[in-house]
């Protein structure tokens, strides 16, 4: 199982995009509704890493997992970087999310075209 790492994202997003749409969209409506779970059955997470999820307000996780809903299916890129090293004493970690896309829905052809990307980015405070 891949590490939360810049190439473990690519590595999950690749798989991920290699699914019909029908398996995708089954993925989809598990990180929008469960995406601690969804984190912890595709990534290698540390014990930092699960605590720093599932200590986050309902309302953040609930971003993130539509966040990352909306750009997996989408098939949009989602930018990762590496996690800042935060040795003790810990100092608060930011963490910063931008999506950025366009969306276009044809009601003549049933089609949704375009992407949404979502960048990741953090910050220690």
């Amino acid at each position: 199982m891949p590490k939360l790492t810049p190439a473990g994202v690519a590595e999950v997003t690749a798989g991920l995009y290699a699914l019909t749409n029908a398996e995708l969209i089954l993925q989809t409506d598990k990180v929008s509704s469960d995406f601690v779970s969804w984190m912890q059955d595709k990534f290698d997470l540390t014990p930092s890493e699960i605590e720093y999820i599932t200590t986050a307000p309902i309302e953040v996780v609930k971003f993130w997992g539509y966040a990352f809903a909306s750009a997996l299916v989408t098939r949009g890129p989602i930018i990762f970087p590496t996690i800042p090293n935060n040795p003790e004493p810990r100092r608060a970690k930011e963490l910063r999310e931008n999506m950025i896309g366009e969306l276009r829905y044809d009601n003549a052809t049933k089609k949704m075209t375009g992407s949404i990307q979502t960048t990741i980015a953090f910050k220690l405070l």
